[in-house]
């Protein structure tokens, strides 16, 4: 649906919906929010409340659905509104009483202020400079040092010279102290305010972590659509009775787009296994990890890079691909590949998506080879699905001869001695190991005793 409504030209605004969990779930603990963080909350439930009214309006079912489900929280909406402004600080005019103590406090420093020019004008023999600051929140003179006591009230600060001392007299006592008593009574307003409003949070908690579930929901669905509109690709079929498999131009997603070549992979209700033979740097570790790829993402409900994508349902999704021998273990490349393969021959059922890598490789050829054959031959009659590649002569013998079995290949261009990357359904491909050798400068001597050996191993 999100696709839909993306190529027609529409969608959603998710400005100002951020994660507001932590914000919230601080009021339940009877903890006051800031006034930035009640912002944010507004900003949210204003990003709900558009959000629902945008998809009330389109003709979608699943969607609208959601949308319904979502509560604005109007009432809440209003509230910070009308007490916080855009900066994330509380409004001067919050309150009646806030409002006046704000006028008091300009007042009093109107008051100060004037009190302070007449009294630097009076004395100004005594100042080092003609105009008054403020030293820990309260209006001081600077005066030369033979004078500071002069005027009585307190002494704050020495100059950075030490020709002069930073001087709150006498006459500007009384009103600092209005000053700062105002500014405590506003602090303590503000912060009743926001408790006020935290309160207001703290009873609608429930609404606002289900609208944020939700608007995560509804995110991530405009963007998966997004992505798939953009990268041209599609939704997949999930089919439950059905044990064919069709993922027509697939195209990897993280190979550059202008460079990546597409290819339709398919198995027929009664094949069992697609397994994939060709050169090494062909592309068949690439066709393994499309496929994987693709099922995986279908099961995790993701878009998939093709032209239509058909994948049977699978219970569980087991991967034996790439080199994971260890000295810590003391595992060899072999001894690595067989724990995996033996634990996903113990736990797979009829239901279960398979992708092995080189099965049997990393030991010797005919040993490799027969095992390789006797695994596929088990998850087989298990009824698994399973994606696989060789280059073992034998298995691929042993895949033609099987109808349950499909056997591929990665074409090479034996002419450039450069794979293509294009897959060829039903054709078993050749290693090309000697060419592949020579284009890399392997000596021809080395070349040429390589082929006698196999011609007569071939003879033997």
């Amino acid at each position: 649906e999100a696709m839909n409504l993306i190529q027609k030209g529409e969608t959603v605004s998710f400005s100002g919906c951020i994660d507001v969990s932590q914000s919230v779930k601080k009021t339940k603990k009877k903890m006051i929010c800031t006034p930035m963080e009640l912002l944010e909350i507004a900003s949210f439930l204003v990003s709900v409340k558009k959000c629902k009214e945008y998809l009330l309006k389109t003709d979608t079912i699943l969607l609208k659905d959601l949308a319904e489900s979502m509560d604005s929280c109007n009432a809440l909406i209003q509230s910070v509104q009308s007490k916080i402004d855009a900066t994330g600080n509380v409004k001067n005019d919050a309150t009646v009483k806030l409002k006046q103590l704000y006028k008091t406090l300009v007042d009093t420093r109107l008051t100060l202020n004037e009190k302070a020019r007449f009294f630097i004008k009076k004395n100004a023999n005594s100042l080092m400079e003609s105009m008054s600051t403020t030293i820990n929140g309260r209006l001081s003179v600077l005066v030369k040092n033979q004078d500071k006591n002069r005027f009585g009230g307190m002494v704050h600060a020495s100059s950075q010279s030490g020709l002069a001392s930073y001087v709150e007299p006498e006459c500007f006592v009384a009103l600092n102290n209005e000053i700062a008593q105002v500014q405590g009574e506003i602090e303590e307003e503000i912060h009743r305010i926001c408790m006020e409003l935290s309160l207001q949070v703290a009873s609608q908690d429930r609404i606002i972590l289900s609208n944020l579930e939700t608007m995560t929901l509804l995110d991530v669905a405009f963007s998966k659509a997004k992505w798939a509109i953009e990268r041209e690709g599609c939704i997949p079929v999930i089919r439950l009775s059905q044990r064919n498999i069709l993922l027509e131009r697939a195209r990897h997603p993280l190979i550059d787009p202008k460079k990546c070549i597409s290819n339709t992979y398919s198995l027929k209700q009664e094949q069992k296994c697609l397994m994939i033979s060709g050169p090494n740097m062909g592309g068949k570790t690439v066709t393994l990890k499309t496929i994987g790829l693709f099922v995986a993402l279908a099961h995790a409900g993701f878009p998939v890079l093709c032209d239509r994508a058909w994948i049977p349902y699978f219970d569980s999704l087991w991967f034996d691909i790439g080199d994971n021998q260890s000295i810590e273990n003391n595992l060899s490349t072999f001894s690595s590949h067989i724990s995996q393969i033996s634990n996903i021959c113990h736990h797979c059922t009829s239901k279960s998506f398979v992708l092995l890598d080189e099965v049997g490789n990393g030991t010797d050829p005919l040993e490799g080879a027969s095992l390789a054959i006797s695994i596929l031959e088990y998850l087989i009659q298990k009824g698994c699905m399973v994606i696989t590649s060789t280059h073992y002569s034998q298995v691929k013998a042993f895949g033609k001869a099987n109808d349950q079995v499909l056997v591929s290949s990665v074409e090479f261009d034996s002419a450039t001695f450069r794979p293509t990357y294009k897959y060829i359904q039903g054709v078993s491909g050749a290693s090309y190991a000697f060419a592949i050798a020579n284009n890399y400068h392997l000596e021809k001597e080395i070349l040429d005793r390589a082929s006698q050996v196999k011609e007569q191993n071939e003879q033997d």
